[in-house]
């Protein structure tokens, strides 16, 4: 028997999401195929109160999300309800692959295709922002590629609008190797936590390894906040030294030191990314320049930025992340 959600026949199953399954099904009366996610948390809540405060949180960010539409975020079509409370959410079926499915093939993906795919992620991210959202779980299994190549970023169920008065409960705070030091440390997030984790992402598709990577999870979130990983070139020599500090600046362990908006971050890349392709059609590989104007500097000569400023280089007890694991993050590897 076919499985209804509203006017939804659900097709087949396509995974596990955030919040619950996520079913690819079509709509009965206009035929529009989506991507079904449905509500079905496997922890209890602790009590009414909590239970209550998730679900308006969820009723708020649908509204945010129902509010975007950008080539680079994946759309929100509708929300289903039971009574009144979120028990679906449809969004546009991406007939592609995720990042992650990408990167088991290849690894480290060629650098004009990791490049094309950051970019599309910078301007998804700068366009989310510009609304008011902070995706807070950005990574290579939410960002979809569809099939001419184009990156849109997919999953705000556990996203949150700025100035949110909701606080934040439950385990629903992102995935241990892509969080932002904030994140770890259940501090107050902002843009700049999704731009960390962008980071983090250009990172693996330029390297190929998880810059934070670690055998047990407390190890994973120690490294977030302590470990400054290997620059991007020391593990793969082919990519720019330009484009490499813009990754080491994405992944400042200051929030502070980080580029202040997604835009920022965006036209530093394709500056450089520019810069590349200019020296490449000439053939004067040796010596990248980024053009400032009046002002051409080479790329050789800017100074290195040091991503960890020193009052974050202190020691960090492993132990004090293994409790933040087991009680915001454990479920999520699950």
């Amino acid at each position: 028997m076919t499985e209804h959600y509203g006017d939804y026949e659900v097709e087949s199953f396509l995974g596990k999401g955030s919040i619950g399954k996520v079913f690819l099904a079509r709509h009965r009366r206009i035929g529009r195929r989506v991507a079904l996610k449905t509500v079905h948390l496997e922890t209890k809540f602790e009590d009414e109160e909590d239970r209550t405060e998730f679900y308006k949180r969820l009723q708020r960010e649908a509204e945010l999300c129902g509010s975007m539409q950008h080539p680079n975020v994946v759309t929100l079509y509708e929300v289903g309800y039971d009574g009144d409370l979120v028990s679906f959410l449809a969004t546009e079926y991406v007939d592609g692959e995720t990042l992650l499915a990408r990167l088991r093939r290849t690894r480290p993906l060629p650098l004009d295709e990791a490049i094309g795919i950051a970019t599309d992620l910078l301007r998804g991210l700068a366009y989310a922002h510009s609304k008011g959202i902070i995706h807070r779980d950005i990574k290579p299994a939410n960002i979809l590629l569809t099939s001419d190549g184009r990156a849109k970023i997919a999953d705000f169920g556990v996203a949150r609008p700025l100035n949110s008065s909701l606080t934040a409960t439950r385990s629903l705070v992102g995935t241990p190797n892509y969080m932002s030091p904030e994140q770890v440390k259940t501090t107050p997030v902002s843009p700049r936590s999704d731009l960390f984790s962008a980071g983090a992402v250009m990172y693996e598709m330029l390297t190929g390894v998880k810059p934070f990577a670690a055998p047990e999870l407390s190890g994973i979130l120690y490294n977030v906040v302590n470990l400054v990983p290997p620059r991007v070139t020391e593990t793969n020599p082919s990519v720019p030294d330009a484009i490499a500090r813009v990754v080491a600046k994405l992944l400042a362990k200051d929030a502070n030191q980080r580029y202040a908006t997604a835009d920022e971050a965006l036209s530093e890349l394709e500056l450089v990314d520019h810069a590349r392709a200019a020296a490449l059609e000439s053939g004067e590989l040796g010596l990248l320049t980024v053009d400032h104007g009046d002002d051409t500097t080479p790329l050789s000569t800017i100074v290195d930025y040091d991503p960890t400023p020193s009052p974050l280089r202190r020691e960090v007890e492993p132990p004090t992340f293994s409790s933040v694991a087991v009680v915001l993050v454990a479920p999520l590897l699950a």
